[in-house]
């Protein structure tokens, strides 16, 4: 049975809010790639962003762990001997270390015998332990060969985009109108006692150190210029 609000809904003459294909379209649309000249033309917009890296030889992340989209099935280590030495510590029969011991009782839980391990771990073997050989995860494997093929093959794209990195310059960094206002009130009452300028609460409420205020004045050209 509809309720009184439904009802009104039937009577009246609203429609449903809906989206043209226009507005959907606009929607839809992909941000604009903000990349070197070189990544936007190999740049497949039908593709995700970690399609599109692996598809160029490209890493999207170092980080070897697997995200969402990208984990595959680790195989199984057991084998039949691991099944075996499970089976052996269930029913008591586990082959004991060296030192250990295994306590015997009867069905009233007296002591009847205790077990010990009679072999001793020799000379060779710890020399074998000494020498194992460090194992990659499994789940860094995959990882870690890509990154080896991506060293050994590089495309085109590649050599352009390292070539592209070698032309960077470093951009220079300059002091704000405020800062240097402030740093040509500092120079001006206190000249190069900077210690001073650092106990001045009312002139330095930041409590900026003297070496905080030596780089602000270096980064605003120096003494000389702010005098």
């Amino acid at each position: 049975m509809a309720n009184p609000r439904q009802r009104r809904k039937q009577r009246s003459n609203h429609k449903a809010v809906r989206h043209s294909n226009h507005a959907k379209k606009r929607l839809r649309k992909m941000p604009p790639l903000k990349a070197p000249k070189a990544l936007q033309d190999a740049w497949d917009s039908q593709l995700t962003v970690k399609q599109n890296y692996a598809r160029l030889g490209l890493l999207s992340t170092l980080n070897p762990r697997a995200k969402g989209g990208s984990e595959f099935k680790v195989p199984s280590t057991s084998t039949v001997q691991d099944v075996q030495e499970a089976q052996n510590v269930a029913e008591g029969r586990a082959q004991l270390s060296v030192g250990r011991g295994r306590i015997i009782r009867d069905e009233n839980g007296n002591i009847v015998d205790i077990e010990m391990e009679e072999t001793e771990e020799t000379e060779a073997g710890r020399d074998d332990e000494d020498e194992e050989v460090l194992e990659i995860p499994p789940e860094a494997e995959k990882w870690v060969a890509q990154t080896h093929a991506q060293k050994s093959e590089k495309s085109d794209l590649i050599r352009e985009l390292e070539t592209l990195s070698q032309r960077v310059s470093r951009v220079p960094r300059t002091a704000s109108g405020g800062e240097r206002a402030w740093l040509k009130q500092v120079v001006a009452t206190y000249g190069d006692d900077l210690e001073a300028v650092a106990r001045d609460r009312k002139l330095n409420p930041w409590q900026r150190t003297a070496g905080e205020i030596r780089r602000s004045i270096a980064k605003a050209g120096g003494m000389q210029r702010l005098r």
